[in-house]
């Protein structure tokens, strides 16, 4: 029976990975997420909407907070947007994609808050069946 079980835990352990190379795995998956967390597919002329929660207590956030976005995209595109205050601690920004491709953006408030500073990448894709642009 002894015979037994240690056949059957060699051939077990053989059969699995070494658990360094599932740590190695874990850990750059677990580095990677941020950027792949903020890596989003917008069709063309689809708005795209991020939502930010201030850190710091604003006495009004409505006129006392200023958020800027700037996306820069294809071909050297740059556009800048202005996020609003949602409620609570609640911020928001949002853009549409004019061009199709990758877009990276990074947004910043003043006064400075922790919680309403973000990066990240979108990739504009094609368009939405009818959605033809700006008027």
């Amino acid at each position: 029976m002894t015979t037994w079980i240690r056949l059957a835990t060699l051939l077990w352990s053989a059969a699995l990975p070494p658990r360094s190379l599932i740590w190695s795995a874990a850990l750059v998956f677990a580095a990677a997420w941020p950027l792949l967390a903020n890596a989003r597919n917008v069709p063309q002329w689809s708005v795209h909407e991020i939502t930010l929660t201030a850190v710091e207590s604003h006495k009004n956030p409505y006129t006392d907070v200023t958020v800027t976005a700037t996306f820069n995209g294809p071909g050297g595109a740059v556009k800048t947007v202005k996020g609003f205050w949602d409620g609570g601690q609640a911020f928001k920004v949002r853009f549409t994609p004019d061009q199709i491709g990758a877009w990276t953006y990074s947004i910043a408030a003043s006064p400075a808050d922790a919680g309403l500073i973000a990066s990240g990448t979108i990739t504009a894709t094609a368009p939405v069946a009818g959605n033809h642009g700006f008027l």
